[in-house]
């Protein structure tokens, strides 16, 4: 993988965890005092597609083997599983003698039951939606866990033996997850047109200006309301997270946005197929003077100013392999010094730094690249 998609995958991660972190901090249940943050669903699917991604990537590269890939994708979840179900219950168990009331609303019955199901990611399967105690994030793990089991069988098993284990994981999984899956798949689909493609610098920085505005404009009063009238065009208006067949009932959960959540992933798959590309033609110097000029009221911040300054000295030189990694992660605080940008602030200043953003970028040739012996 590009050390630049690389880079781009862990802040984009890092941004998403700290997305997550940040709207359950600020909900009801521990904030009276703070604006909540509202786009813990959102970052949920940037992780999705941040997974379908790495999970193409290391079954072309390094997991091609089918005892590999289950040791390594078994080991990489439950040494998250495992820690947090054993952890979840002993603080809960102090936590409801410091503060009951805190504690009130949060379940508490049937807890072995409770831990069982989530160790073997059933959690969320047909009409089952069951926390493990207080920690309610813990359903993106069954996501995870079963999009890991279709997909790894259909790369990695042929004949008869994909057909049964694909059918008996969608049994298993149920249609709430399944029909989540296209959003994980987008991933995969960025990481073959990653491979594939070989986007001119102009077009790429256009794309990503465009996935980025896009992404920003999601997050708004006005994003929201037109993704609401496509549901609506979509599913009739009907906003039932049930559906009954047969007499009887099936839990559908967030199904009736599964339209605004595919747009949204196709935003993000995006921003990281064009990623690599981009960066090579980027000027940020001039890029973040303007763009935090028109949107912060001629305060620029010294952060973006010092690192965009160091990138463009940086690209004036012949650098070693390691040394233009640095120069790569400079560049990418910077950038995400501009998306903070973006996401933060009104509806005008994201379309007029936009507007810059895609007229004004430079087309510089890539830096030379030297060995590091010289």
């Amino acid at each position: 993988m590009h050390q630049t998609t690389s880079l781009f995958l862990d802040t984009l991660r890092f941004t998403a965890a700290m997305t997550v972190l940040l709207h359950h901090l600020t909900g009801q249940t521990f904030n009276s005092s703070f604006s909540p943050v509202p786009w813990g669903r959102e970052a949920v699917i940037a992780f999705f597609v941040i997974s379908g991604f790495v999970i193409a990537y290391v079954l072309d590269s390094r997991e091609r083997d089918l005892k590999i890939y289950v040791s390594a994708r078994l080991g990489r979840l439950y040494s998250v599983i495992l820690p947090a179900l054993f952890i979840t219950p002993l603080l809960d168990h102090f936590g409801r003698q410091a503060a009951p009331d805190l504690y009130r609303e949060i379940v508490a019955d049937h807890v072995v039951l409770r831990i069982l199901i989530n160790l073997a990611n059933l959690q969320e399967s047909w009409n089952l939606t069951t926390a493990p105690l207080s920690n309610g994030p813990f359903w993106s793990l069954a996501f995870e866990f079963w999009y890991y089991v279709v997909f790894g069988a259909y790369t990695l098993l042929s004949g008869y033996s994909r057909q049964i284990v694909i059918l008996l994981a969608c049994l298993a999984a149920g249609p709430r997850i399944i029909f989540t899956m296209p959003v994980w798949l987008l991933g995969v689909v960025a990481y073959r047109l990653d491979q594939k493609t070989h986007l001119h610098r102009s077009s790429a920085c256009v794309l990503f200006a465009i996935s980025g505005l896009g992404i920003a404009l999601y997050m708004t009063t006005f994003g929201h309301s037109v993704l609401q009238s496509l549901n609506d065009a979509i599913f009739g208006g009907s906003h039932s997270r049930y559906w009954t067949l047969g007499g009887h009932t099936l839990f559908l959960g967030d199904l009736p946005k599964l339209p605004a959540d595919i747009l949204l992933g196709i935003l993000f798959a995006t921003a990281i197929v064009t990623v690599k590309p981009a960066m090579e033609g980027l000027h940020p110097p001039g890029l973040d003077f303007v763009v935090h000029s028109i949107s912060r009221g001629f305060h620029v911040q010294p952060l973006s100013i010092s690192c965009s300054a160091l990138v463009l000295h940086c690209r004036e030189h012949a650098f070693t392999e390691t040394q233009c990694i640095f120069r790569d992660s400079i560049g990418c605080v910077s950038f995400l010094d501009l998306f903070c940008t973006l996401v933060s602030h009104g509806a005008t200043g994201r379309a007029i730094s936009c507007l810059f953003f895609l007229i004004l970028f430079p087309r510089l040739p890539a830096p030379t690249r030297v060995s590091a012996l010289g």
